[in-house]
């Protein structure tokens, strides 16, 4: 990871922690490991990835994916928000 890609990921770091998520029927756990606004950079524990994905208003989780690495998905997540 760059000096910059790490600069952009300590800015928006949160402490860890799981969220509920559906996959293929069943509810899993992923961890949330950044935050801004509604936004949020998970990791998936078991795919071993990083993915970007929305908060609703009750902090449901909705609109994600998984799309690599850290650097990978951070900088997809940067461009998001």
């Amino acid at each position: 990871m760059s000096k910059a890609d790490l600069q952009k990921f300590t800015r928006i770091q949160v402490p860890p922690y799981k969220i509920s998520c559906g996959r293929n029927g069943v509810d899993e756990e992923i961890f949330v490991v950044a935050r801004v606004g509604n936004k949020i950079l998970v990791y998936d524990d078991v795919e071993n990835e990083f993915g970007v994905a929305e908060l609703d208003a009750s902090a449901i989780l909705k609109n994600w994916g998984l799309i690599g690495d850290l650097v990978y998905a951070l900088k997809h997540f940067v461009k998001s928000v």
